[in-house]
């Protein structure tokens, strides 16, 4: 929160991503937040609870293409829940085929240039003067995309949806854009982690059957639409629950180790008494494990049994509430929704659902001593087995130890709750703080500059507080890598191409000639455009702010930039996403507290690294003095002496 109180247990551990594009795609920036709204009132028309738009070539040019979009589409028309809404771009070939075999049409739009008009199957919408802003529109309307062939058009649209962290689903067997051609992004060639590599590659295969390359299109959309309505669902149920943190319970329906059952019941019995009071038990309302739990906590009132609409658990304690129509959609909320999952036996049902919770940075604390999905199999989550952080090695050999009392194990298991999830409202608590004081300094109505001279197109907003409390907010509706929870506050950053400038004013004689290019900062609550700012900045042998400013953090590192010249090779270079996984690695280590010094920063991330060494500029970094580094960097963009203690205190000794 804003003045740095304790944040409650159910807040999510907060990890930087970097996100820079370059803005040949971008919109003018003035006109940033009209397109937004240009998008809401389109996705208002369509009133549906997520989009998937159609992305391809007004010709088909692969002799599978027109056969696999006819299957495909009617696959989709089934498969997909009826909240679901298709929106083609209403041109011919590609999205015309789409429309046509998908179902009666009632679920399909077809989007068109303002007074144009569509051939196409289903209903037609018009948005945007002309065809190259409803092709802005388009890209920005959509939660899932879908790419056959395509040319530059498909692929800079699947860039934006990209920037954007929309789904972009490409069917790479069909070639062209769709097959990594005229820059299209490759984060959407990528496998997702929920799919084999055998899956995968019958996206890719073209001697597969068009029909099998199709379920497998239809299955990771169907995957992207069930995590993102059961993510929706279980921020809804969670903001119903009087609760700080949630401790949900898996495991078999029978049992099948000897000391199981009576491990569950000592269980419940220590996590109830030792937990504090706002603590809540979630089961799923089956028996076995989970009923066992449940009807061995004394105080019904802090069990919760999940179920899927209009079933009940019939257990006689606890209070039944529903989400999901079915038991697969009552599973994926139900791995949504924890803050801890407390693993008992299981199988493959169990380990998927582990393992969801655990890419989603839930603690998974499994009692490996009973074997099954608990003790490794079944593709349980390997990181949940080993020990965590926050627990002594003693503690975590009693999750394992088959020899150990019952007692001694469930104790165990306590005090790791306890202590993860403390040492995570701490961490938390301290990054909310620092992202205040960055968001106070941020928001005193102060400009932007360039080197002392005002190059500001406008600021975050007046009142600090404000800007704090929307850091500290989260979103039920967003999907990125991994399909974690997103924060409600992004801001995406732009970086214009550089262009030549003469005679800037107040510019020294002797630099009358320079290069500049443009930052743009797009500020988004809840995926609404709420502020733009511009950053006029210059490279003539300066220093560059490298601007991270996605996900829930607001960050500016000083990073020596190479000489003009090297502009473009600086962006295109194959090892550019290993400097910004190492900059996230180093970024995460500060968010969670960990001590770096000035010369492990200065080596391993700017000047030690392979990746950097052709830029021999880099090296005279080191001998910069930290204290006037930081302080340079602040008088560039003639930010406060408080958000250079925020930099201090962010980049420790």
């Amino acid at each position: 929160t804003p003045h740095g109180a304790r944040q409650p247990f159910r807040q999510k551990t907060v990890h930087v991503k970097i996100a820079t594009m370059v803005a040949g795609d971008a919109v003018p920036v003035a006109d940033a937040k009209e397109w937004q709204e240009k998008v809401d009132k389109v996705r208002d028309k369509v009133d549906a609870s997520l989009i998937i738009c159609v992305l391809g070539g007004r010709e088909f040019l692969n002799p599978d293409s027109k056969a696999l979009v006819e299957t495909l589409a009617a696959e989709m028309a089934v498969k997909m829940p009826r909240s679901v809404a298709f929106v083609t771009g209403g041109m011919p070939g590609v999205q015309e085929t789409f429309a046509k075999h998908c179902g009666d049409g009632a679920r399909v739009w077809n989007l068109v240039p303002d007074g144009g008009t569509s051939q196409c199957a289903g209903q037609t919408i018009q948005a945007g003067r002309d065809l190259d802003e409803r092709k802005e529109i388009f890209g920005r309307l959509g939660d899932i995309y879908v790419t056959v062939e395509g040319g530059p058009g498909v692929a800079m649209e699947a860039r934006a949806a990209v920037a954007r962290r929309a789904c972009v689903i490409p069917l790479i067997r069909t070639g062209g854009a769709s097959n990594g051609m005229f820059n299209f992004p490759q984060e959407a060639l990528a496998k997702p982690a929920f799919m084999s590599e055998e899956q995968w590659a019958l996206l890719s295969s073209t001697s597969a059957p068009v029909s099998e390359s199709s379920s497998v299109a239809v299955s990771v959309a169907l995957a992207v639409v069930t995590q993102l309505i059961g993510r929706a669902k279980a921020a809804s149920l969670r903001a119903t629950l009087d609760a700080q943190l949630l401790v949900c319970v898996l495991g078999s329906v029978t049992f099948s180790h000897a000391h199981s059952s009576a491990l569950v019941v000592a269980l419940a019995q220590t996590l109830e008494r030792t937990l504090p009071p706002t603590t809540k038990f979630v089961t799923g309302g089956m028996d076995g494990v989970q009923k066992t739990f449940a009807t061995n906590c004394t105080d019904g009132s802090r069990v919760l049994n999940l179920l899927p609409e209009g079933q009940s658990s019939g257990y006689g304690v606890g209070l039944d509430v529903h989400a999901g129509a079915d038991l697969n959609e009552r599973k994926v909320v139900f791995a949504q929704l924890g803050d801890v999952y407390v693993t008992v036996e299981g199988g493959p049902g169990v380990a998927q659902e582990a393992r969801d919770a655990s890419a989603r940075g839930a603690i998974v604390v499994p009692m490996m001593r009973t074997g099954g999905a608990s003790s490794g199999m079944f593709g349980f989550p390997a990181e949940a087995l080993a020990v965590h952080p926050e627990a002594s090695a003693q503690r975590w050999k009693l999750l394992q130890d088959t020899g150990a009392s019952v007692t001694a194990t469930a104790e165990a298991a306590a005090e790791i709750i306890l202590a993860a999830a403390g040492a995570r409202e701490l961490r938390e608590s301290q990054s909310a703080q620092m992202l205040a004081r960055l968001a106070k300094s941020l928001t005193r109505g102060q400009k932007w500059r360039d080197r002392g001279r005002a190059a500001s197109h406008g600021t975050f907003g007046e009142d600090a507080g404000d800007c704090g409390a929307l850091l500290s907010r989260r979103s039920g509706h967003s999907f990125g890598s991994g399909m974690t929870d997103e924060p409600v506050v992004v801001v995406k950053v732009r970086v214009s191409e550089p262009h030549k400038a003469k005679n800037f004013p107040g510019e020294q004689a002797h630099l009358r000639s320079f290069h500049i290019f443009n930052i743009f900062l797009d500020l988004y609550e809840g995926g609404n455009l709420q502020q733009t700012v511009g950053v006029l900045h210059r490279y003539s042998s300066m220093h560059f702010l490298h601007l991270i400013l996605q996900d829930h953090e607001q960050i500016i590192l000083p990073a020596r930039f190479p000489e003009k010249r090297q502009w473009r090779k600086m962006w295109v270079r194959p090892d550019i996403s290993e400097r910004r996984n190492l900059l996230e690695e180093y970024l995460n280590a500060i968010m969670a507290n960990e001590r770096a010094t000035k010369s492990q920063f200065v080596r391993k991330f700017f000047c030690g690294h392979e990746a950097f060494q052709t830029f021999s500029s880099m090296s005279r970094f080191s001998a910069l003095n930290r204290a006037s580094r930081i302080s340079n960097a602040a008088s560039v963009i003639g930010a406060s002496s408080e958000f250079s203690e925020w930099l201090l205190e962010a980049h420790p000794r």
